[in-house]
């Protein structure tokens, strides 16, 4: 396994000195050393440590060390990266039988960094297999402790300070080696993982990233070095997806009359993006952590390689597979800063395919209207038609488009509006189908859809003329003649009469009451319903309408109760013979009357009550998602109109801090995933709870009618 020059070549090392000699120890070892080399006696002892290589002590090699402890900045290195403790200390043995008298005498600092310093040696030794990165990380967190006691860099300053030497080195140039201590120490791992990335040795290249990031506590130099052995692989890998880029985007015709050649240019890009380019991804990302820079790098580039691609694919007239490729685009640029653009592109896409929708689809149903009066049966079914591929196709596509950009957003505002047209034009067919309270009804939600667009105006204008033919359809539409009116007479409070008091027109006057049969004025039957005009005591009757829900409730419980009356009434004549017939008294005849009836109230009531019940408690359950709902999209408006700004400043050429960008676009993003977390934990709630208000409304109709 590589060492780095500075154990091998140390100057300490060279001299057969430990970390502690003086200037003049220094002098005189290499005065010593230059005798001995004349001889030709100079060699490697077993101090020298010879597993780190052979030790040349030439005359030359002398002056090289000398020249080097001379040196302040060299010296301090040396220094870090040789022994201390003089050189028979070193021996296994000796270590294993220091006693602590022995301790005592030699300083602790001093011992403390051989000791890592040796622990460094050994993970040399074993390599980086995995036994050998288990070392690694051992070796290099204990000497990450040594290094960042302030004992060790004490004992520098001293040595530095009484060694006698001239110059002495600086406490700025101490810090500055302090500082860069285990990166030099862990450079041994990063000339490793970039020889291994060399020979395409993946499973080594994963082993050492994933030892730099458990080092990650040890200083942010475990982090640069992950980056610099991935930087070659990432850069290739971007090549690589700006030559598919330029291969084939530079060949796209962009003119609205050549979709086939540019079909087939899009397909072979995307053949060639699965085939190369996904691949090369997997195995960039192998080699680092998930949410490691050179993997994000990796990932937008190939992401806006498939963005290209895709926006190609709109000069093919191919939108949906255009917005398929960016939807995985999106996915793969992930907190990145390309996801912004590619989500642009994306909304772009989806405002497009809208608008081509909305006109395939009046183009399909509006051209069969018939235009003519004697045609509402064959007009209805092609209404319903269209406005079931509106709710199918088109409300879908417009939620994806609105999901991607906030609600004032120019294309957000343009899909909106073409949407409400699209739904417009179908109301206006309903008109052909003499279903003016459906046009109506859709002309509404059409102008809401087109708040704040020029279309409204329109779709304004198309709604008041149809509201009064709406109106007059629900006044009149269900109402069947009738020959004669009703009799209205009661004969000592048995008969019929009109109660409730419902629907009004203004126009006409009228309003809608029930027929009932009456025992001693109380209503007993519902029998029909009627519009009529009061005209003092008398009343005009326009039509006849069907009962109600409540109506046939109230009527079916009316006769369940008469029926079982009368069995009841048999059963007791047919026990008791005998027994005299007593006409029931007037008190007896009115709880009969009145009962099915109160029963009916009691029971909606109830139901009422219940409901409002649990709305209390769901609404009380509700009100802190509302509040963080509420406090999550301003958080989110507030982030998009920064990172919008940011980008319209790149765009414009400025430099921008692309980490606060970064930071940014990850807070986005988690606001957005808590947002959709929130919003599917209480769908469950919410839906219960509009569904509750729905049934409140419904019952209290029903309740007021029977108390009409």
């Amino acid at each position: 396994m590589f060492v780095p020059d500075m154990m091998t070549t140390n100057a300490y090392r060279a001299l057969g000195l430990s970390g502690n000699a003086t200037a003049s120890e220094i002098h005189k070892a290499a005065a010593s050393l230059r005798r001995v080399a004349v001889l030709g006696l100079a060699g490697t002892t077993a101090a020298d440590l010879p597993q780190l290589g052979e030790v040349p002590r030439t005359e030359a090699d002398i002056r090289t060390a000398l020249g080097r402890l001379e040196n302040p900045e060299q010296r301090l290195n040396d220094r870090l990266f040789w022994f201390h403790l003089p050189p028979e200390s070193r021996d296994v043995k000796a270590r294993a039988q220091t006693t602590e008298a022995t301790l005592g005498q030699t300083d602790g600092a001093a011992w403390e960094h051989d000791e890592a310093l040796h622990g460094l040696y050994v993970a040399f030794e074993a390599g980086v297999d995995d036994a050998g990165v288990r070392l690694w990380v051992q070796a290099l967190r204990v000497w990450h402790q040594v290094v960042s006691d302030d004992d060790y860099w004490a004992l520098t300053l001293t040595l530095e300070e009484q060694g006698g030497f001239e110059p002495a080195a600086l406490p700025s140039e101490i810090d500055a080696l302090r500082e860069n201590a285990v990166r030099l120490a862990g450079e041994a791992l990063m000339v490793a993982g970039r020889d291994a990335l060399a020979r395409n040795d993946g499973s080594t290249v994963g082993r050492i990233l994933d030892t730099l990031g458990e080092l990650t506590d040890t200083g942010p130099w475990a982090a640069l070095a992950q980056e610099d052995i991935a930087a070659p692989a990432v850069e290739r890998f971007r090549a690589l997806c700006g030559t598919v880029q330029e291969e084939f985007g530079s060949k796209i015709v962009r003119e609205q009359d050549s979709p086939e050649s540019n079909k087939s240019l899009c397909d072979a890009a995307l053949k060639q993006f699965r085939g190369e380019i996904e691949p090369a991804l997997q195995r960039v990302i192998q080699l680092v952590p998930p949410d490691h820079e050179a993997a994000q790098q990796s990932r937008e580039a190939a992401a806006l390689c498939l963005s290209g691609i895709a926006t190609d694919y709109t000069w093919a007239d191919d939108f949906i597979t255009s917005e398929k490729l960016h939807e995985e685009a999106l996915n793969l640029a992930h907190n990145t800063l390309g996801a912004i653009r590619i989500e642009e592109r994306l909304a772009q896409i989806r405002v497009e395919r809208l608008r081509a929708l909305c006109g395939a689809v009046r183009q399909e149903f509006g051209s069969k209207i018939v235009r003519e009066q004697d045609s509402p049966g064959s007009n209805k079914s092609l209404c319903d038609a269209a406005l079931k591929q509106f709710r199918g196709e088109i409300e879908p596509a417009l939620q994806r488009v609105i999901q991607l950009l906030p609600p004032d957003h120019e294309a957000a505002q343009r899909s909106r509006e073409a949407a409400a047209l699209c739904l417009s034009g179908i109301a206006t067919d309903y008109t052909w189908a003499d279903d003016f309270i459906t046009s109506e009804k859709l002309h509404e939600e059409a102008l809401s859809l087109a708040q704040n667009t020029l279309s409204a105006v329109r779709i304004e204008d198309g709604l008041k003329q149809v509201r009064e033919a709406a109106r007059k359809q629900r006044v009149f539409g269900a109402l069947k003649p009738i020959s004669s009116a009703p009799s209205l007479r009661t004969i000592n409070g048995f008969g019929f009469m009109l109660y409730g008091n419902s629907d009004h027109d203004a126009d006409t006057g009228s309003y809608v009451a029930t027929y009932y049969f009456v025992a001693l004025f109380i209503p007993i039957i519902p029998l029909a319903r009627y519009r009529i005009i009061a005209e003092g005591k008398q009343y005009r009757f326009l039509g006849k309408m069907p009962l109600r829900r409540g109506d046939r409730w109230h009527l079916g419980i009316a006769i369940t109760g008469i029926v079982a009356m009368i069995l009841i009434g048999m059963i007791s004549s047919s026990q008791n013979p005998s027994s005299p017939y007593t006409p029931p008294t007037s008190n007896d005849s009115d709880s009969a009357a009145s009962s099915p009836q109160s029963s009916q109230l009691s029971d909606l009531k109830a139901r009422i009550e219940s409901g409002r019940s649990r709305m209390t408690i769901l609404k009380t359950e509700l009100q802190p998602t509302i509040e963080k709902l509420t406090t999550l999209n301003a958080r989110m408006d507030a982030l998009a109109a920064e990172l919008k700004s940011l980008d319209e400043q790149q765009k414009a050429g400025l430099q921008i801090n692309i980490s606060d960008y970064n930071a940014k676009v990850k807070a986005y993003n988690a606001l957005l995933k808590k947002r959709r977390a929130l919003i599917a934990a209480n769908r469950t709630n919410l839906q219960t709870y509009d569904d509750l208000l729905k049934q409140d409304s419904v019952l209290v109709d029903q309740y007021n009618a029977l108390l009409r």
